[in-house]
C-alpha cells in the first residue's frame, strides 16, 4: 500500500531534492508535489513517473489547501522565503490530521508556530519545524557533543555553501533582507543586537575547507537552542565558497546600512545570475557547532560537522525526508508537538544520515572559534 506524501515547493532548490530522496526511499510513497504552476513540474520531471503527481496550491490563498491535501498522510513544506509566509499550511494539516513538517529558517515563522502549538496540539499529529541546516542540523550536532563538557560557555553555528550550490530565489532574498538589520546574538544569556564588527569574521570549517570568512545570520537557534540547552553565547554565520557570493555579501551589506536594501532586492535576478556566473568552486556543504567550554578544570573546543563532499544542498533536505520516513513507517515519536530535538534520538538520526552518505565528524579546534 503506498503512502501519500505532499511536498509543497517540490520544484524548487529544496523541495525538488526532497522529493528525489521520497522517490529513492524503500518506502512507498505516493507523492504529491505542490506550486502555483504545472510548467516547472513538467520541465523537471519530463518523463512519466508512477506515483508522482502535480496539484496546484497557492500558500497565500487558504481556500486551496483542503482539496490538495485531501488523502495526504505528510506534508512537508519546502518552499519559501518563510519569513512572508503565515502558517495556513499547518492549521489546515491540524484540522485535517496530516502530520506537518517545514523546513523554516526564519526566527519569525518559528515564532509563529511555536505560538500555535497548543491549536495544533490538539490535532494529535506531529508538527515537526526547521528540519533544514539549521536549526534541523545545528540542533542534532550540539546535542552529539554537549555530554563531553562540565560546562559550556560559547556556542558558534556555521553553515557553509559551496559555490556550485544552485541559490533559489526565496533564500537568497531572506539572506538579503536581512542585512537591514541587526542580528540579534545571545549574550550572557539574553539575546542582544550584534554589532557593525561582528558581521564578518572567519569560522574554521573541517578540512578540506578550512577556514572561511563568514556573515552573521539569524536563524531560529537562538529561539530552540535555549529550550534545550544551558546558553550563554550563541551566534551563527554563513560562509561562502564562492568569491563573488563573500564580496557581493558584504557590498550589500554596506548598501544596506546606506538605506539601499530596496535596490539591493529590485536587483535580485540579476544578482542571481551574477552568483551562478562564478566558475570556480564545489558542491560541498558542511554544517558545523563548536562549543567552547569546560571540562575537568581545563578549557575546551569541539567542533561537531555533516559534511557533504557532493551535493551539499541534500544536508537541507534530508531531516525532512528521514522526519518523513519515521511518521511513514510508524516509529514511535514522542506525543505531539514533538520538540525539534527529540522527536528522534541524535543517534539514531546521525546514523540515518550516514546511510545517506552525509559524514558525521567530531574534532578538537583551537582555543578560539573565530579572529
Amino acid at each position: 500500500m503506498t503512502i501519500p506524501i505532499a511536498v509543497v515547493g517540490g520544484t524548487g532548490t529544496f523541495g525538488r531534492r526532497i522529493v528525489q530522496e521520497l522517490l529513492e526511499s524503500p518506502l512507498p510513497f505516493r507523492i504529491r508535489v505542490g506550486g502555483r504552476t504545472i510548467a516547472r513540474f513538467d520541465d523537471l520531471f519530463a518523463e512519466d513517473i508512477p506515483d508522482l503527481e502535480f496539484q496546484a496550491v497557492d500558500l497565500d490563498d487558504p481556500s486551496t489547501l483542503p482539496g490538495f491535501l485531501d488523502g495526504q498522510k505528510i506534508v512537508i513544506l519546502a518552499a519559501g522565503p518563510f519569513q512572508a509566509m503565515q502558517p495556513h499550511l499547518a492549521r489546515q494539516a491540524a484540522r485535517l490530521g496530516v502530520h506537518y513538517i517545514d523546513l523554516a529558517d526564519d526566527p519569525g515563522y518559528v515564532q509563529k508556530m511555536i505560538a500555535l502549538a497548543p491549536e495544533l496540539e490538539r490535532s494529535g499529529k506531529q508538527f515537526l519545524i526547521g528540519l533544514g541546516s539549521l536549526p534541523g542540523l545545528s540542533l542534532r550536532l550540539a546535542d552529539s557533543i554537549w555530554h563531553r563538557f562540565d560546562r559550556v560557555d560559547e556556542i558558534s553555528i556555521g553553515l557553509f555553501i559551496g559555490n556550485k550550490n544552485r541559490r533559489g530565489p526565496g533564500s537568497v532574498r531572506s539572506a538579503l533582507e536581512g542585512l537591514a538589520r541587526p542580528v540579534p546574538l545571545i549574550r550572557g544569556g539574553v539575546e542582544q543586537p550584534s554589532r557593525a564588527r561582528e558581521f564578518k569574521r572567519r569560522f574554521d570549517f573541517p578540512d578540506p575547507i578550512g577556514p572561511v570568512s563568514s556573515f552573521l545570520i539569524d536563524s531560529p537557534d537562538r529561539l530552540l537552542f535555549p529550550a534545550s540547552f544551558n546558553v550563554n553565547r550563541l551566534e551563527a554565520r554563513v560562509g561562502f565558497e564562492g568569491t563573488w557570493a563573500r564580496r557581493g555579501f558584504a557590498l550589500f551589506k554596506q548598501i544596506a546600512d546606506w538605506g539601499g536594501l530596496g535596490l539591493v532586492l529590485r536587483a535580485l535576478p540579476a544578482l542571481l545570475a551574477l552568483a551562478s556566473a562564478d566558475p570556480g568552486g564545489t558542491d560541498r556543504g558542511c554544517v558545523s557547532v563548536m562549543l567552547k567550554g569546560e571540562l575537568d578544570g581545563g578549557g575546551l573546543t569541539l567542533r561537531a560537522s555533516l559534511y557533504a563532499d557532493k551535493q551539499g544542498q541534500r544536508l537541507a533536505s534530508l531531516p525532512a525526508v528521514i522526519a518523513a520516513e519515521a511518521l511513514a513507517a510508524g516509529e514511535s515519536l514522542p506525543a505531539p508537538p514533538a520538540a525539534p530535538l527529540n522527536w528522534m534520538a541524535t543517534p539514531v538520526f546521525l546514523e540515518r544520515m550516514s546511510l545517506h552518505g552525509i559524514d558525521h565528524r567530531i574534532d578538537p579546534v583551537g582555543p578560539h572559534f573565530t579572529s
